[in-house]
Order: structure tokens, then sequence, then C-alpha cells
């Protein structure tokens, strides 16, 4: 299986900013990398996207190097009412079934390692936030695809804080999610 990382934002629109300063676009640029790294040394094919060419190329590489498996990566600005972490995937998605099966498996183990409040999986439709990003990946033949939102990054609480100051470790819990897939 081939898989892909998206980066979430770009380098003009980074995001949000966590409590260490870092944006969620370099944050996530530097957690896709060492994941790849990561899955080079066991012969995994892993791809990095960026978000930061026209989506015309963007959607050009992604149908090129054909990835069976996309996950977007994100965190959440702090919002009073809500913590945790969830993921995103379409609603219609084609393979919907093997979609939440993988989704759940995500969840649950981020909140095992992390213990950080799963909020489940969101059924994005149309203008849904996160749904053209889907969509875009569904039309370049990537029925499997997600968003993943691990936790609040500006917030700074004993969750935030167990997911920042342990980069290795969900590095190493992405790395051990996707090669799980193959």
């Amino acid at each position: 299986m081939n898989v892909g990382i998206v980066v979430g934002h770009n380098y003009q629109k980074q995001g949000a900013i966590n409590f260490k300063g870092e944006s969620e676009y370099c944050f996530n640029c530097s957690i896709a990398e060492r994941v790849k790294a990561n899955l080079s040394q066991s012969n995994i094919q892993c791809h990095v996207f960026k978000k930061d060419t026209a989506p015309s190329i963007l959607g050009a590489d992604i149908k090129y190097i054909k990835p069976e498996f996309l996950l977007e990566l994100h965190f959440n600005s702090f919002h009073e009412e809500v913590f945790g972490s969830e993921v995103l995937i379409l609603d219609r998605a084609k393979d919907r079934g093997n979609l939440i099966y993988l989704a759940k498996k995500l969840t649950r183990l981020h909140s095992d390692i992390f213990y950080i409040e799963d909020r489940g999986l969101k059924y994005l439709k149309e203008g849904d936030r996160g749904f053209r990003n889907l969509e875009f990946y569904d039309n370049c033949g990537v029925p499997l695809s997600m968003i993943f939102e691990p936790c609040f990054g500006n917030f700074r609480n004993e969750e935030t804080e167990r997911f920042f100051m342990r980069e290795s470790i969900y590095i190493s819990m992405l790395s051990c999610y996707l090669s799980a897939l193959l």
C-alpha cells in the first residue's frame, strides 16, 4: 500500500499557533517528514504533500503517485466549549465502511496514548469545514482520505501539553498506524 500525508494549511496561511509558538503548518510539516522517514526505514512508501502549489499541481501529484490512503494533518484553534481530537471524513465517501473503521482505529489509538478526549468522527457535507479538501482527494482517486485534528494547539492545558511535549511519541504512533494499513 502506498500512503500519503497532506500537511494542513500552507506557507502563506499557516493556520493556528500552538502554545509553543509553532504554526500548524510548520509543526505538521515536521511531523509528516519524520513519519515519512520512519516509514522509509521499513521500506514503506509514504509521500508528503503540501498545499503550497496550485491545486492543479497538487492534484496531478496525487494522481501520479496514487496513494491508496491520505491523512491530512491539522490541529485546532482554542474553543472554550470543545476539547479533544476528531477525525473528519466525507459523509458520502465511496468506501465509507472501511474509512469509518480506519478513522475509529486512529482516534482510539490517539486517545489511548495521549489521554485526549475523543470527539469521534465528523461526517462532512457540502459547506462544512474540510469538505472541499476531502472531496478534492476523492476526485483525485483517493476515496480513503481523512483529516485528523489531534487537539487544540493554542490552549495550554494538561491535555495539549502532554501532546506537544511528546512529539516523538506522536510520530511513532502515526508511523505505526500507517504501517499497519499495509
